[in-house]
């Protein structure tokens, strides 16, 4: 059975730059997955992930950082550091991002892989000094995630659910910063050591304390994406949303692949196409028709993402 599926994938995508950028894409896919196992503290299975993601792309090097992590969690400095200077090597970038953990690593220290202060936070939060986040946070101009991650908390954890629905529209004044949620509120492990579920709970508790607030309901719906298998409940609430005329980028892709997680390849399909000339979801459209058996619109999508990619 493997062999008709690789075969069937090297007749979609032949000889072309196209072949690198698909198993990209499958990477990203593996990595995504390889991640939420990591937040969820699935530690054995998201190392697993990281190993296939580089099995797949030996460049990737976000793998090895992610790899790093799980080797810091389990008290093995030394192996950690040699997974961020891999990192490091590929991507000198990641350096500056990655020179607080190298240095603990270096000192035989165990630290959670997240900002200086993201741990202040944390540390306040976790001490019930709600009003004292509050009281920093509201008075900036602009907030990190980090800031709106636990202001949001503090103020739901205060029941002032207005007063966290007007942080939760603030971030959506304008599109940048709804192209950006994802990644700014992808993974709790990005703000969190301990109590993912205690947060998950209080982005719920959010969105039904505030169910007029359509940002609200989005920033449960996509917490809730990146950090659970819980997808069926991901697609009511993002479905409810698109239904109501909310539909940034990140929801109709995030909607699309809780529909592929789930196996309804058709409304995968149709949640993709949604996308428009999205290089991501032509290649993610030519894999599910591969699936299904259908050459013909497997080959037309590959032709539509070498175009988008070769622009």
């Amino acid at each position: 059975m493997k062999r008709v599926w690789i075969v069937l994938v090297l007749l979609v995508l032949g000889c072309t730059p196209l072949r690198s950028e698909f198993y990209r894409n499958q990477a990203d896919f593996l990595y995504e997955g390889a991640n939420k196992a990591y937040s969820a503290g699935r530690y054995d299975e998201a190392q697993k992930g990281y190993h296939e993601v580089i099995a797949l792309d030996p460049a990737y090097c976000e793998a090895y950082v992610g790899l790093g992590h799980c080797a810091m969690l389990r008290g093995n400095q030394k192996e950690a550091l040699a997974f961020y200077e891999r990192a490091i090597a590929l991507n000198p970038q990641l350096r500056p991002k990655l020179q607080e953990l190298i240095f603990a690593a270096s000192l035989g220290e165990q630290s959670a892989p997240k900002t200086f202060a993201a741990r202040q936070l944390e540390k306040q939060f976790n001490q019930g000094r709600y009003r004292q986040i509050i009281a920093e946070q509201k008075g900036k101009k602009t907030l990190t995630e980090a800031d709106a991650f636990w202001l949001i908390r503090s103020l739901v954890r205060l029941k002032d659910y207005k007063g966290a629905a007007a942080v939760a529209r603030r971030i959506f004044a304008d599109q940048a910063a709804q192209e950006q949620l994802v990644e700014r509120f992808g993974y709790l492990d990005n703000f969190l050591h301990q109590g993912h579920a205690e947060a998950l709970a209080d982005f719920q508790t959010l969105a039904d304390m505030n169910p007029g607030c359509q940002e609200c309901r989005y920033l449960y719906g996509i917490v809730l994406f990146n950090n659970s298998s819980r997808y069926e409940e991901v697609i009511t609430i993002f479905e409810k949303l698109r239904a109501s005329g909310f539909s940034p980028k990140p929801l109709l892709a995030a909607l699309a692949m809780a529909y592929e997680k789930t196996d309804m390849v058709i409304e995968a399909i149709a949640a993709y196409k949604r996308l428009g000339n999205d290089p991501f979801a032509y290649q993610r459209l030519q894999l599910l028709f591969v699936k299904l058996g259908d050459m013909e619109e497997a080959q037309r999508y590959a032709e539509l993402a070498r175009q988008q990619l070769a622009r």
